[in-house]
């Protein structure tokens, strides 16, 4: 007989490969919409237990993920000199830093505000991989019909 215990681990070893896979073998615009993702997830189990309880002032494990994830997703957008580039830098400098504040006094609201901003981007980069998703499935159902033909010319 297995335990609960062994079918918890081999469905969390399931679901590790599983994620492995997805981002070994997913686009840069895929990647970022899982970071968004996993942020906005970190933002909601943040404000839950803040609500819950009264956890003592100073980091925690999720605050530091959610801050490294915003510091991922700030490199990512690169050295650039566009402007947009330049908004987006600033966004994330901005969430950081208000991610701190929210820290210091355990502000649930302003956690909140975090997940707003987050769940808007999630929004923006699930357009963008839907589009280059269509994109390449346009591509490749225009170029396969010339890939798969024979050729009778000699």
């Amino acid at each position: 007989m297995v335990s609960n215990e062994t079918q918890f681990a081999a469905r969390e070893g399931s679901v590790n490969k599983y994620l492995e896979t997805a981002v070994r073998t997913a686009s840069p615009a895929k990647l970022r919409l899982m970071l968004l993702e996993r942020a906005v997830g970190l933002c909601q189990a943040i404000a839950k237990r803040w609500r819950e309880k009264q956890p003592e002032l100073g980091y925690d494990e999720q605050t530091i993920t959610l801050r490294d994830i915003l510091t991922e997703l700030l490199a990512g957008v690169g050295k650039s000199d566009l402007p947009v580039a330049l908004q987006v830098a600033d966004l994330y400098v901005f969430l950081t830093k208000h991610l701190t504040s929210a820290e210091m006094m355990r502000d649930v609201t302003m956690i909140e505000e975090i997940q707003i901003v987050l769940e808007t981007e999630v929004e923006t980069w699930r357009i963008v991989c839907e589009t280059a998703t269509q994109q390449t499935h346009r591509q490749t159902t225009t170029t396969t019909p010339h890939a798969t033909s024979l050729n009778l010319q000699g």
